[in-house]
């Protein structure tokens, strides 16, 4: 347990914790340019030319900007070039930079501009993944649950809300960058309490119905 949650020399809190608020308002930043019509390559070149514009041009992982029916899609999976954003429809943004030699990762989910009443099951979904995020956010905080008992609480959480979570995305280390020299390991497979600032909680819900899925992601603090 104690060498997965090892930091490097140059590891200082709040350099890390200012990259992370860097990276949400830069994150929310491109989402209000984001319009209807727009395609995945479009989005990925909000998301260099605004991190660019605060100095950050290195990402320890692949920025994804998903877009209508590939939300439902893991980090993995390749997207589908054709698709275009349509009016009051869901996208979200994952994004890893290094700044300053430390590792943020933030994802959000947001809602395309639309001329009339927005869709009130895309709002309810995106709503979601904050609300069961937050929640089981606060249960690893007040009752010290291990990364497998957090997995279990949100998997039945999102149930209750009638979603689906998505195990693959489950969540992991950061720090100052590589943290990867320390772990490599799932949030949900940790067999025992993680520890604060060092961990990503990532809630991907699904919507069959909908064929739409919702991302959030941030540091549990």
């Amino acid at each position: 347990m104690e060498s997965l949650e090892q930091t490097g020399e140059k590891f200082n809190l709040d350099t890390y914790l200012s990259a992370r608020q860097l990276c949400k308002s830069v994150v929310r930043k491109i989402a209000t340019l984001v319009e209807p019509g727009i395609s995945e390559t479009i989005g990925q070149q909000f998301i260099k030319e605004e991190f660019a514009k605060v100095g950050v041009s290195k990402f320890w992982h692949p920025s994804k900007f998903r877009i209508g029916p590939e939300t439902m899609k893991s980090f993995r999976e390749i997207p589908n070039e054709t698709i275009r954003l349509g009016k009051g429809d869901v996208f979200f943004l994952d994004v890893g930079p290094i700044i300053d030699d430390h590792e943020a990762d933030y994802g959000e989910t947001f809602i395309s501009a639309t001329m009339g009443s927005s869709n009130e099951e895309l709002k309810k979904l995106s709503e979601a993944s904050i609300k069961i995020w937050n929640e089981t956010a606060s249960r690893w905080k007040n009752e010290k649950l291990s990364g497998v008992a957090l997995f279990n609480f949100a998997d039945q959480l999102a149930k209750s809300y009638e979603y689906q979570l998505n195990p693959l995305m489950a969540g992991h280390r950061l720090g100052d960058f590589p943290h990867a020299l320390f772990s490599k390991e799932k949030l949900f497979s940790l067999d025992f309490v993680p520890r604060e600032n060092l961990w990503v909680l990532e809630i991907h819900l699904v919507d069959t119905k909908l064929q739409r899925g919702a991302f959030f992601e941030d540091v549990l603090l």
